[in-house]
């Protein structure tokens, strides 16, 4: 049902839910070890019930307040305080403000002269001068009664609304969530001079807008989620008043749970509120019933309705869920938050609880459980002593959102399209983890400490509760105490548990205790530095600094797990959970010439720390295989007996924990800073690529100019290491060239299932003659329709083309390879059969040769007449060590492909973000 339907709707309709499934299924499965979980109908369109109010999902930002500083008084009303910053004037312009003599920055504090509701948006207006180009303020920040001080992770970037119009440009601020009453609020303009002396930043208004669309939104499988004081649930929704009907089957000792929440319901009248209730059909009195009054600013929730259903076990009934409140405004919108009808356990062994920490940025080679030489995990070492410690284990990519996305998907960066491009959203289709537990009749929670993995961007599908970052980084000692008061909530259910730490992320910010406990010998100004990797302060000593700071911060992080841990344990009676610890990815300090993380594939920013722990379950032992994290979703499911689902890439480790032999290859990936870097790790050996001049995966939109500059000064094209580490080592592929080629053909594998549609191989002999280069030449032309321009991998000599005409029916190309080198060109999205090929060869032997199904050839000229001839990229694959005397030309066609995201309402707020974060220069 579209929108403008449901806008004819009125209030008061019955809306009648005809179908109940948990996460997909048609009929609920009672799990192994777990209790029946009936999710009722979490997308509008399986419920067929939409909210007659759905509007308010497109609703325009209600204007709360509005400074226009072109108007005399303004700035006053506004208290206006600049920081370490002059205001030169207020007047017809604005406020015109610059550093202080000798400084760079302008900072501009001030308070509203309206209260604001816990989620708003912020608009800047600054005038375009030439000291500032087209930025304004880097961030905005907050202070209030709880956090009376100013804090790095609570702040939020600028996201530019459209290029200058007459000389004024607009920055969007979206504040998600904040803990109290602000007292005041502050502008950074931190980059904005860009250090330049005498810089001036001319604000002329600033506007603050509530938004209800940041409330309440649907993502793009339907579900609708509702974000109420930081906590997310998928919700039905209904007008006020409204009812409705689901039909379902209640279980043993049944019961009906839902966390109820109120958005658009603004009042005058101090004693307004809607009224929820529970009640069965057939049956005049309601089974549970509660109230919720809205605040100043039309909202409230979540609470928490339970309704026992004991007395209708086994039996088909009518559940009505109803909502009144007549004083309220039409604008009001009742939210059912992750409604379910739960049922008793048949088995009566306590039910398992799976725990999935991650901490982000921590590499292994920094913590004492794999042998560091200061105590940074304690906790750690002594859970060592009854688990399974992975020493081998790697992450998919050296930044959070794809190696997450991995992580939660079991499956690569490429076939999730997260890695390449401006978008970062976990595409619909693929299962995750907590979708595949929610299956099996677990209750899912995540508790996330990173605003990149936003529930609107899709790494909260699965959950029944999902708590976001409620600044850019939530502190381990809140998301620990959020996550501990979610299982209290459920202490009968078996419970999946996603909970992700920040913490070692910099900035770097460790209390004085942790720092001392790690390095207690030293002075105090030994242990001060720069909290932040910067390339200004890219300097051995500075890099020891903030290295000891980043290792406190690990410490930190493993004292909130223990706590964690411990706390689960007291929750179910002294059992401990089945608990993963993981990383996303490491952290470099200069040792390979970068900071942070992100820039390449050695071991300091993939080699990551993996522990399993379930006493009385995972044997304790040390494993020295080869693993990955994308095989920790299959082995928790295969651990608790549940369904591993289809398009899972990892495996489990189960055999490696009982002592079985094991032979992976990890895979990693990245292009945060530049073209896209890969690595394969087997057999003792890393194998690792940086690609250049590659138009079939371009640099990411974060790259930054100097981590590039420095990638292209060290990292060589092509590289074999001894060892699992890589780059700590002379390159050894003259020695290992069957090696080599095997690597190379699994990397080969990625670039042609990633490229969806048709394509071509050219790879040069392993010997040549003639100054030790082939030329390949020749055309594409199609009978009809038109081509893409054509993208290509590698072609760096001067003379390499692919040109395509004016007609886009005819491409030329000509290639120049050097021994065993492979380009490519990537000319089709579909698998055409009017593509003709004709390709020659100024090789001394005047031998090419064509590689497709069995029309292969060996003469000086060839040609085909249609690309029906293409070969799978099975057959292109397997094909590859015909190439070793002469050159060749493989066609190939592929219809997997990395999947197109389309770019989410937040994206320009993301990669605002990503910029205060450090990622984007």
């Amino acid at each position: 049902m579209q929108t403008k339907e449901l806008r004819r709707w009125v209030a008061g309709a019955t809306i009648v839910v005809t179908s109940i499934f948990a996460c997909g299924r048609e009929s609920i499965p009672v799990a192994r070890d777990a209790s029946v979980v009936q999710r009722l109908a979490p997308t509008l369109a399986d419920a067929k019930a939409a909210d007659p109010r759905g509007h308010l999902l497109e609703a325009a930002p209600r204007i709360l307040a509005s400074a226009d500083f072109t108007q005399p008084g303004v700035a006053s009303a506004w208290k206006i305080r600049p920081d370490a910053t002059v205001l030169v004037e207020k007047g017809p312009n604005g406020l015109v403000l610059e550093p202080e003599p000798g400084g760079i920055d302008v900072i501009l504090g001030f308070t509203p002269p309206v209260a604001l509701p816990p989620a708003f948006r912020v608009e800047l207006r600054v005038a375009w001068t030439r000291g500032i180009g087209a930025m304004v303020a880097d961030r905005l920040l907050w202070r209030s009664r709880t956090h009376p001080e100013f804090d790095l992770f609570r702040h939020v970037g600028f996201a530019p609304n459209d290029p200058p119009k007459g000389g004024m440009v607009r920055g969007i601020y979206d504040v998600r969530y904040w803990p109290g009453e602000i007292e005041e609020l502050r502008f950074d303009f931190v980059r904005v001079p860009n250090r330049q002396k005498g810089s001036r930043v001319i604000v002329q208004g600033i506007t603050i807008m509530s938004d209800p669309a940041r409330t309440t939104r649907r993502d793009d499988g339907g579900r609708v989620w509702a974000d109420l004081g930081g906590t997310v649930h998928p919700v039905l929704t209904s007008a006020v008043p409204s009812r409705l009907t689901i039909r379902s089957r209640v279980p043993r000792s049944g019961r009906f749970s839902a966390e109820l929440g109120l958005v658009g319901a603004e009042t005058e009248t101090q004693s307004s509120f809607a009224g929820f209730s529970i009640r069965v059909g057939g049956v005049e009195r309601p089974v549970a019933s509660a109230r919720l009054a809205p605040d100043a600013f039309g909202n409230a929730g979540w609470v928490r309705l339970t309704a026992d259903l004991a007395d209708w076990a086994d039996q088909e009934v009518e559940l009505h869920l109803e909502v009144d409140g007549s004083e309220l405004p039409p604008t009001a919108t009742a939210l059912w938050g992750m409604p379910a009808v739960l049922g008793a356990r048949a088995d009566p062994s306590p039910p398992p609880v799976v725990v999935v920490a991650v901490w982000d940025t921590v590499r292994q080679e920094s913590l004492s459980v794999y042998g560091y030489d200061r105590p940074t995990t304690p906790f750690l070492e002594r859970l060592a002593e009854r688990a399974a410690v992975f020493e081998a284990a790697f992450s998919q990519s050296a930044w959070t959102i794809p190696s997450m996305a991995s992580m939660l998907t079991s499956r690569y960066p490429w076939q999730l399209g997260v890695q390449w491009g401006a978008y970062h959203r976990l595409p619909e289709g693929p299962a995750t983890i907590a979708e595949a537990f929610a299956k099996e009749g677990f209750v899912t929670g995540a508790f996330v400490s990173n605003f990149v993995l936003g529930a609107g961007d899709g790494y909260a599908r699965g959950f029944d509760s999902y708590q976001p970052a409620a600044f850019e980084m939530t502190d381990g000692d809140l998301i620990t105490e959020q996550a501990l008061r979610w299982a209290a909530r459920h202490p009968d259910m078996p419970l999946f548990l996603l909970v992700h730490y920040t913490d070692p992320h910099a900035p770097y910010a460790p209390t004085d205790d942790d720092l001392r406990a790690l390095y207690p010998e030293l002075p105090e100004d030994e242990l001060s530095g720069p909290s932040d990797p910067s390339y200004e302060n890219a300097n051995p000593e500075n890099a020891l600094r903030m290295q000891r700071r980043y290792e406190a911060e690990i410490r930190a992080a493993d004292r909130y797990l223990e706590r964690l841990v411990r706390g689960l344990e007291s929750l179910r009676g002294g059992r401990e959970p089945l608990l993963v610890l993981a990383s996303d990815h490491g952290e470099d300090f200069l040792e390979h010439g970068f900071l942070s993380h992100g820039a390449h594939l050695f071991a300091s920013q993939v080699h990551v720390p993996l522990i399993l722990s379930w006493p009385g379950h995972v044997p304790a032992r040390r494993i020295q295989s080869v693993v990955r994290n994308l095989d920790i979703a299959p082995t928790l499911l295969d651990l608790v007996g549940s369904q591993i689902p289809e398009g899972f890439e990892g495996v489990s480790l189960k055999p490696l924990l009982e002592g079985q032999p094991a032979t992976l290859s990890a895979y990693s990936e990245t292009n945060l800073s530049g073209p896209r870097r890969m690595a394969i790790r087997e057999d003792g050996f890393t194998y690792a690529t940086f690609e250049r001049g590659n138009t079939l995966t371009p640099p990411h939109p974060a790259a930054d100019r100097e981590v590039r500059a420095r990638l292209d000064a060290r990292l060589p094209a092509t590289a074999l290491y001894d060892g699992l580490g890589g780059g700590t080592g002379p390159d050894r592929s003259s020695g290992h060239g069957e090696r080599v080629q095997r690597l190379q053909r699994r990397l080969d594998e990625v670039e042609v299932r990633r490229q969806r549609g048709w394509g071509i191989q050219f790879r040069a002999p392993a010997a040549l003659e003639r100054e030790g280069t082939v030329a390949l030449s020749g055309e594409l032309t199609r009978a009809s329709g038109s081509f893409l321009a054509p993208r290509t991998h590698g072609f760096e000599a001067e003379s390499d083309v692919a040109e395509m005409d004016a007609s886009n029916r005819r491409i030329r190309f000509r290639v120049t390879l050097t021994p065993g080198d492979t380009d490519w060109i990537f000319v089709d999205e579909d698998s055409s059969d009017d593509i003709a090929l004709t390709v020659e060869s100024d090789s001394s032997s005047g031998v090419v040769t064509l590689v497709c199904n069995e029309a292969s050839a060996q003469v000086d000229r060839i040609a085909i007449g249609r690309a029906a001839a293409a070969c799978s990229p099975e057959v292109v694959l397997s094909s590859l060590e015909t190439s070793e005397s002469k050159a060749a030309v493989r066609i190939w066609a592929s219809a997997e492909g990395s999947p197109g995201i389309a770019p989410s309402d937040d994206e320009d707020d993301q990669m605002s973000r990503l910029r205060a974060l450090g990622y984007i220069e």
